[in-house]
């Protein structure tokens, strides 16, 4: 009898363990979705970035002239930086003019480096005409990303009056001042720099 009822236990756990079905390891479908939508934003950044805008292989920096308004919002509204806003959209979290030296001329400076240490001195006739050293003036400006800014300045057309200097994490030292061309009214491009359109 014992016999039996062993085997009919047997038979029983048999036939239970034959009838449960596979365990199938559970996901959290909402951390995979979030993942996956998190890579394609990036991508997509990363792509919009590089297809906005090309840098040319000697550039140090890019820059624009964007006119002579002093209040940030009017100056964001304003059709230039619009245009350039809608292929870098980087450019919509500026939120202040960095420097405000004397003048009205406002240029847009992008680094090509963004872990670019960026200066901004004042330059002053007695350095232009070698009286006083170079980067003797007041430093206006400084930072160790190369996040985008706005700079403005230049009371006089012949002589600008600030001197930006990038250093990439690399040692490369590049310096400029940013200004019109006398010629034709244009941002006057100097080699290492690219004009922004």
């Amino acid at each position: 009898m014992q016999k039996i009822y062993f085997s009919l236990l047997v038979a029983l756990v048999l036939g239970a363990c034959a009838n449960k079905p596979a365990e199938v390891p559970t996901t959290n479908t909402a951390i995979v979705e979030e993942n996956a939508e998190t890579e394609a934003k990036a991508t997509t950044e990363k792509a919009e970035s590089e297809s906005a805008f090309n840098w040319q292989d000697s550039s140090f920096v890019a820059v624009a002239y964007i006119g002579y308004d002093k209040d940030i919002a009017a100056i964001k509204a304003s059709d230039p930086f619009k245009k350039l806003a809608e292929r870098l959209p980087q450019l919509n979290n500026i939120d202040h003019i960095a420097v405000d030296a004397p003048g009205e001329e406002l240029y847009l400076v992008i680094p090509r480096h963004k872990n670019a240490n960026v200066t901004v001195y004042e330059y002053t006739f007695e350095m232009a005409t070698k009286e006083k050293p170079e980067k003797s003036g007041l430093v206006y400006y400084q930072k160790e990303t190369g996040d985008p800014i706005i700079v403005k300045g230049n009371i006089s057309d012949i002589c600008p009056n600030m001197q930006i200097e990038l250093k990439s994490g690399n040692g490369e030292t590049y310096t400029f001042s940013p200004s019109l061309s006398l010629e034709n009214g244009k941002l006057y491009v100097t080699k290492g720099m690219q004009e922004l359109e």
